[in-house]
């Protein structure tokens, strides 16, 4: 799924809704891994978990959200 796909984009969860219709798959099961906070928000606004990591000055910084 790329940003042509969709009409929509980040941090609309259409791209990761329509990704998981794609695979058959409840967005509820779904794990998101992202490095931009538009994608950590589109990925909780299709309901899904996420992982992402935010890089700065003091290196690489792990984050979740949860659902």
């Amino acid at each position: 799924m790329d940003a042509a796909a969709v009409e929509e984009g980040k941090p609309s969860p259409v791209p990761y809704l329509s990704a998981a219709e794609q695979l058959g798959a409840r967005p509820e099961d779904c794990l998101v891994i992202e490095d931009a906070p538009t994608g950590v928000e589109a990925g909780l606004r299709a309901g899904m978990t996420v992982w992402g990591e935010r890089r700065g000055c003091g290196g690489r910084r792990a984050l979740s959200a949860p659902r």
